[in-house]
């Protein structure tokens, strides 16, 4: 059986994006291509205290915690973790060792002078590091820390992929940023985008929950519109409840109302005066199946880098939905596929509600009609799919 270390700084101990991720391509890698991972994580010890979310899927974990903002307890704990790192790499054979998240970087060096020479080291990149600079706060102290910090990892990133044969992205748009940005040439990327456990859909499993829960919110023959995630400033959550609005304000042929699907769906309570807006919180296992009540999904971004390379991991699952979706140009691979499936409409302004939306909106579809081209896409970018050159060339 092949065995893959992970080595990561990313959050895979708490309930959370990143965890999601990292857990589905280790079911996939596990299930479907008999591969099993030991992860290293070395993270903010507060996490360690926290509620955990297990990975499963025959993996092992070793979690090594240190104190935030504490330099000197990040080294202390760093040396210990590069120890472990060693013993691990001396007592199995890898076919390949996945270094992931920026502080995990840092042994990058250690890994690729004690690895045996068949282990290809492959560094896992889900965005941009622009992240730390480009959504600047109200406190100036803090935005110059995330600057220095920013400086430090971009540093530390170019540094040290001259130890890696390849990179994992979530888009091709994050392909070509680290191509251009790090002046790459014949490094090879696995675009494994944050797919859904399900990989196609069945229209009328879909029918019987859409069904369902429009009752259970009291939708009848309105229009429902959806937004779920975060309420991160990033996340346009603002922007999104203020253009549901205007499209409310300006709809001539049918009445709406909007969804707001969140875990901090409490910090919004200030909407609940509008009879017009929804709020609830529900598990993250059955999200999917409220997603199919609706008719049209928000997915806001703004014009950043951050945004320009992600894939939202709501996206697929509005997808799955049969909702139409309202996004924007700036989130590259996702505008693509809307585009060339036409599945939704783009928005250039997302603080103007233009006619053009409004007629789009009217003209109206009729829900499962396009199933066909969302089973397509889903099976194009599923884990199993995009994960198989992958295992292909450690094998």
């Amino acid at each position: 059986m092949s065995k893959i270390l992970f080595i990561t700084s990313r959050n895979i101990i708490n309930t959370s994006g990143e965890l999601r991720l990292i857990k589905n391509r280790t079911q996939v890698l596990n299930e479907k291509y008999g591969i099993t991972k030991d992860f290293a994580v070395i993270c903010n010890k507060h996490k360690l205290k926290s509620k955990r979310e297990l990975i499963g899927n025959n993996s092992t974990i070793y979690a090594q915690g240190f104190l935030k903002y504490n330099p000197f307890s990040f080294i202390f704990q760093l040396v210990k973790f590069n120890k472990r790192i060693k013993k691990f790499i001396n007592e199995n054979s890898y076919e390949a060792i996945i270094i992931s998240g920026a502080l995990a970087v840092f042994c990058s060096k250690l890994v690729y002078r004690k690895k045996n020479n068949k282990s290809k080291m492959i560094l896992d990149v889900h965005g941009a590091l622009e992240e730390l600079v480009e959504f600047k706060t109200k406190n100036r102290f803090s935005n110059i820390v995330k600057q220095i910090v920013y400086n430090f990892l971009k540093y530390l990133e170019r540094k040290n992929l001259k130890y890696f044969d390849s990179m994992f992205v979530v888009s091709k748009a994050l392909e070509d940023y680290m191509i251009q940005e790090y002046n790459l040439e014949n490094y090879k990327a696995y675009r494994i985008p944050c797919s859904i456990e399900m990989s196609s859909i069945d229209l009328s499993t879909n029918y019987i929950n859409r069904k369902k829960y429009r009752e259970k919110y009291g939708i009848n023959d309105e229009l429902l519109f959806i937004y779920s995630g975060g309420i991160s400033s990033w996340q346009c959550i603002e922007e999104t409840v203020s253009l549901f609005l205007e499209i409310q304000k300006r709809l001539t042929k049918k009445k709406c109302k909007l969804l707001i699907l969140s875990f901090e769906a409490e910090k919004l309570r200030h909407l609940k005066s509008d009879k017009s807006i929804i709020l609830d919180s529900v598990s993250a296992d059955i999200v999917k199946d409220v997603l199919c009540a609706g008719d049209f999904a928000f997915l806001l971004r703004k014009d950043y880098i951050t945004n320009n390379v992600a894939f939202p991991n709501k996206f697929l699952e509005y997808i799955s939905s049969g909702m139409k979706l309202i996004t924007t140009p700036y989130i590259f691979d996702v505008a693509n596929m809307v585009k060339s499936n036409n599945l939704g409409t783009t928005i250039t302004n997302i603080k103007e509600c233009h006619p053009e939306l409004i007629d789009y909106i009217e003209q109206g579809y009729k829900y499962g009609e396009d199933f066909d081209k969302r089973k397509g896409l889903l099976a194009s970018l599923s884990f199993e799919k995009r994960l198989k050159p992958f295992v292909k060339d450690i094998q």
